[in-house]
């Protein structure tokens, strides 16, 4: 009697027959037919049993379990991610090591070897869409292991499951377009990833990117390794369900995604343009919703986008095509070239893959109408019809253009305006005005106006005031053309930045002309444009701005409503517009400071409040760290409010709670985190948390602080204690000049110190200017009791009279609690 097959030969002859037979293939390829064949007996203790080869802890890195179980993030052909906490620093961390069947296998040291030269190569690549390593070691057993950070969010893959049509999947291409950055990147440092798929790029829920496993990917200068795992010899039997192989033949990858060179095992061929077509692979998958050979036999090229999607742009589409070419010579010369090409479409430029000829449109005509055309009136009227038609598909394909175009600036522009980055905004005005230039002037479009107004706001937010006038000049220009009524909504908005004399002379003349603007209402028919509510909306809110400058709290009050019901009702017309939004918070929030300015307790916490949750609905719609910035803002107002009132109720302490914990995610995300960290050390000195407050100190340069900023940093750096670094710069004051707080904040230093000589002249210096504070009744009231010395009752007397003054929004209270201050101080000189 013969024996019986082993398991390898019959896996063998598995495989020979799944490679040869096209109806299983098929099947293999299909999702509704793929049968998963079930998991081994290995794999299964691998997921539900403890890991018996990694201990509980690996020098500072501690493994998570859950339910006794060690978690485990994921896993492959030889190794395995574990999710640890790195006890050092607090936070936690993604640990791969190998599996444990390779570490009992024969074939460890080459597993080994494969994974220390995959932690070699990620940690040569300092890339923000690739995911830095951290650490390389051995744990107490001998095991070799890497750590990284932990990727949070779904694939781009279950992100293209998720999408629902071809529009939402159009969203997805900022993402492929930084995977093509970051993969340019590892070319430029010798690397070649090798697996590129959409599996293998990460999407979170803040936007961001990152290109993953680089097991398989290749150096220049270093032999082409052929990394293998036990189960791999009859892999090519899993293409379809989207697994990385390695036959021991030169192919490398996922069959559903390699490169034809790749597919045939031929090593010297396998370079950056097999990773373009993997580049393009990911790309196809996004516009198509499937994969590029998901169909027939892997050696058949890939559809053409456009005979599987016909609504994609022939121009995205041949860009697509051009990355998947057979031939290595017509394919993109590189990720950097794609990436370049992807980055014009997205900002609606001409791409180099696709070329324009209305021109041979015409000639085509011709030559197929020649006889019609020596009749004179037929071909001439022929013609007429042709070049009409062409004009029409070219406008179509223009106007298509332009409205894409201004979804990713409608998109983009409350994040810029927030975010106050003049160098940003200098790049991505750039890029706009290509697209404006490309796709028309727009003397015919109110949107293209509008949208030269948001760079004006954008770059007034910035900081940049003629940049924002030449902005606001280009969108007149451009509504001289529009009729009266759409042109009334720019001369609104514009009018607040820019006057025909080139800028206003003084305060009083910005605030009459404001006032004139104002006086103006809206044409018939225009009360619910979008564009008329947002230019009205910005007015009003400017005159609640100066009226709070000058201290008028009654106009700051009537302003501050008029602004909040446009804002509603540019809510209600746009309810989905990011900036509608961000506008009726923003509102809200002035209000409730207007009211709290009137003494008004109850408008003041009903406007804070509904300010949070429209905040809370704007980071809920857009998730990126200029939402976050705007509930951060709405969040300190809200809890500044209730402190003030005394409204020490059960929700003070978690609005607290939260308010940190987004200031802390702000200052994470933004490039400039100064903004964040005044809001917060704010947050801290009106809740009386002084204890909180030098670390934050610690991270502000008060040179660079805004007059507004620099007084409430005085405060906090007396508050805790540190007025002695205040008094050592005397000559900060020069250009802080006219401020309240700067005069005071130096007065109670040297009050503190003992120098009642100074302390006294800087008191009736204060009281001369203007009434607007930054003083936190809360944690300057707690600095005050603590005082010790001649001049303690006199700083607590006025600590006292200045929460009493602020509360009732009496101006001459304040002066007078300036004066008796200074009397005081000057009573303690010797």
């Amino acid at each position: 009697m013969s024996a019986c097959l082993t398991e390898a030969e019959l896996a063998a002859l598995a495989t020979a027959h799944h490679l040869t037979c096209e109806s299983c293939r098929s099947k293999l390829l299909n999702p509704a037919t793929h049968v998963t064949a079930p998991p081994s007996l290995e794999d299964t203790i691998e997921v539900r049993a403890p890991v018996d080869d990694v201990p509980a802890s690996v020098g500072r890195y501690v493994v998570v379990e859950k339910n006794g179980v060690q978690e485990l993030l994921g896993r492959g052909g030889y190794g395995k991610v574990l999710l640890t906490r790195d006890s050092a620093v607090g936070r936690d961390v993604a640990l791969k090591c190998l599996r444990s069947r390779v570490v009992s296998s024969p074939k460890r040291a080459q597993a080994e070897a494969r994974l220390l030269r995959e932690a070699r190569v990620v940690g040569q690549l300092e890339h923000p869409a690739i995911v830095p390593l951290y650490d390389v070691g051995r744990s107490e057993t001998g095991q070799l292991f890497y750590t990284m950070r932990r990727i949070r969010g779904r694939t781009l893959a279950e992100a293209v499951a998720s999408a629902g049509d071809f529009t939402a999947r159009l969203r997805l291409l900022p993402h492929v377009l930084t995977a093509c950055n970051a993969i340019a990147y590892a070319h430029s440092r010798g690397v070649i990833h090798r697996d590129l798929k959409p599996q293998n790029v990460m999407v979170d829920r803040f936007g961001q990117t990152a290109v993953i496993d680089w097991g398989l990917a290749s150096t220049a200068g270093a032999e082409v390794d052929e990394p293998s795992a036990p189960e791999t010899s009859n892999a090519l039997r899993l293409v379809g369900d989207g697994q990385t192989i390695s036959d021991g033949k030169g192919r490398l990858g996922t069959p559903a995604y390699m490169s034809p060179e790749q597919l045939t095992g031929v090593r010297g061929l396998i370079d950056e343009k097999s990773d373009v077509w993997g580049l393009g692979a990911i790309l196809y998958e996004v516009l198509t919703g499937r994969s590029p050979r998901d169909k027939g036999p892997l050696s058949r090229p890939p559809a053409p986008v456009r005979t599987l999607v016909p609504d994609c742009p022939k121009d995205l589409a041949a860009l697509c095509d051009k990355a998947l070419a057979e031939s290595r010579d017509e394919r993109y010369p590189s990720a950097e070239a794609l990436a370049e090409d992807l980055d014009a479409w997205l900002h609606g430029r001409e791409v180099k893959a696709h070329v324009y000829r209305p021109r041979e449109l015409i000639k085509r005509f011709v030559t197929e109408h020649r006889i019609a055309l020596s009749v004179g009136a037929i071909s001439l009227a022929t013609l007429v019809v042709l070049m009409t038609g062409a004009f029409l598909r070219v406008r179509d394909e223009r106007n298509r253009a332009r409205e894409f175009g201004l979804a990713m600036l409608n998109d983009v522009l409350p994040r810029m305006t927030s975010l106050g980055d003049a160098a940003f905004l200098a790049r991505f005005t750039g890029r706009v005005q290509e697209w404006l230039d490309a796709t028309g002037s727009g003397a015919d479009d109110p949107a293209v106006a509008r949208a030269w107004l948001h760079l004006s706001i954008g770059a007034e937010a910035a900081g940049d005031e003629p940049t924002a006038l030449r902005y606001a000049q280009r969108c007149l220009d451009l509504t001289r053309e529009l009729d009266a009524p759409h042109r009334y909504a720019f001369e609104q908005g514009c009018g607040v930045l820019f006057d025909d004399n080139g800028g206003l002379p003084d305060a009083d003349a910005i605030v009459a002309h404001i006032e004139t603007l104002w006086s103006k209402s809206p044409p018939p028919g225009m009360e619910n444009d979008v564009a008329t509510l947002e230019s009205r909306q910005q007015v009003s809110a400017r005159r609640t701005y100066h009226a709070n400058l000058k201290g008028k709290s009654l106009l700051e009050g009537e302003a501050g409503r008029d602004t909040v019901t446009l804002a509603r009702q540019w809510r209600r017309v746009a309810p989905d517009e990011p900036m509608a939004i961000s506008a009726l918070s923003d509102a809200l929030s002035n209000a409730a400071v207007a009211a709290i300015n009137q003494h008004d307790a109850a408008l003041a916490l009903s406007l804070a409040s509904e300010s949070v949750e429209e905040a809370r609905a704007l980071l809920k719609a857009t998730r990126n760290v200029q939402s976050i910035a705007r509930l951060s803002d709405a969040l300190l107002v809200d809890v500044t409010t209730r402190h003030w009132f005394g409204r020490d109720d059960a929700a003070l302490q978690p609005l607290y709670e939260e308010a940190r914990a987004v200031y802390g995610a702000e200052q994470l995300m933004t490039p400039e985190p100064t903004l964040a960290r005044i809001g917060l050390l704010q947050l801290e000195l009106e809740t009386a948390h002084l204890e909180a407050l030098p670390p934050l100190l610690d991270r502000l340069e008060p040179q660079k602080l805004s007059s507004n900023a620099f007084g409430l940093w005085l405060y906090a750096t007396v508050a805790s204690g540190r007025g002695a670094q205040v008094l050592a710069d005397e000559a900060v004051l020069a250009r802080h000049p006219g401020f309240l707080d700067t005069a005071l904040g130096f007065a109670l230093a040297a009050a503190d110190a003992g120098d009642f000589q100074r302390a006294a002249k800087w008191a009736r210096e204060a009281s001369g200017y203007g009434t607007g504070s930054s003083w936190a009744i809360g944690g300057m009231d707690r600095w005050a009791r603590t005082r010790q010395g001649p001049a303690a009752s006199a700083i607590q007397r006025f600590a006292t009279g200045m929460a009493a003054s602020l509360r009732q929004a009496n101006n001459e209270q304040t002066k007078t609690a300036l004066l008796e201050l200074a009397t005081a101080l000057e009573e303690l000189q010797p």
